[in-house]
């Protein structure tokens, strides 16, 4: 309505319409493109209407030029046009800058060569367990026996293969029952979820892990997985810290023991 008696009555002197000219990037501003555009190319028809048209010229009580009512629409929809190239921009813009915190919330807390958690993501876990609503059953660590020779017997880029396609058997066999992350060298941790037989879940990723086999250099190669468990008393524990301490002594126990095999145990026994 404001718009309407600015246009008609051009008070004062004919300069109060000059203000439309800003509605465009008012409109893409506060609205989305395709409101902000629906209003303003209304505002333009409008004017169209009163500056163009023998019926809008004589509703209009100021004398405006000739010259004005031709060129000023056409100002307005320049006005328009840079507007919306500029709304363009800046959706352009937040969009690249939603992906790139995205690929960079991603990369920092997954690990680059298994594409699996990292020890950061699990860190942030520990510091902020009631953020996280994360209450596991129980703590599994995972460790490649004689990952050293494996190194050294075929090279570091095997090495990376051995601990990329191990870590696909480990999580493939858990089959969605724990949160699967790179602890740090040829070593991974399972947070398991609350109601999860992670015994028998664990004996079938040691399994999973001896059955794999590797092809180097024309050689087949397999190896094995010595596993630390340890469960929750009472189903769950906010506790993540004491129970990675005990699963990292079982695990160490294990590989006393021979390897290629679980020890398991309770929280607090």
């Amino acid at each position: 309505m404001l718009f309407l008696y600015f246009i008609i009555f051009g008070k004062p002197d004919g300069f109060s319409v000059l203000w439309t000219a800003m509605l465009p990037s008012f409109g893409l501003l506060l609205f989305e493109i395709r409101y902000g555009s629906s209003l303003s190319l209304l505002i333009f028809a409008a004017l169209i209407f009163f500056f163009w048209t023998p019926v809008g010229q004589g509703l209009l009580q100021y004398d405006y030029s000739p010259t004005f009512k031709l060129r000023f629409p056409l100002l307005y929809l320049a006005c328009f046009a840079v507007a919306f190239l500029l709304k363009k921009l800046r959706e352009v813009a937040h969009n690249a800058l939603r992906e790139s915190r995205k690929n960079y919330e991603y990369l920092s807390n997954h690990d680059a060569l298994t594409k699996l958690y990292n020890r950061f993501w699990l860190q942030t876990i520990i510091a902020n367990p009631e953020k996280y609503d994360l209450r596991p059953a129980a703590v599994a660590i995972l460790d490649i026996d004689n990952f050293k020779l494996i190194n050294d017997s075929y090279g570091h880029p095997n090495g990376d293969i051995v601990i990329r396609e191990i870590g696909e058997t480990i999580l493939k066999t858990l089959n969605g029952s724990g949160d699967l992350c790179r602890w740090g060298g040829d070593e991974f941790l399972v947070l398991f979820h609350t109601d999860i037989d992670a015994d028998t879940v664990c004996r079938r990723v040691v399994d999973a892990v001896h059955a794999h086999c590797f092809l180097f250099n024309g050689q087949d190669m397999r190896t094995t997985l010595s596993i630390g468990l340890v469960t929750a008393p009472n189903g769950s524990t906010t506790d993540i810290e004491a129970l990675i301490h005990r699963a990292d002594v079982n695990l160490y126990q294990a590989k006393e023991n021979g390897r290629n095999r679980m020890i398991s145990s309770r929280l607090g026994e």
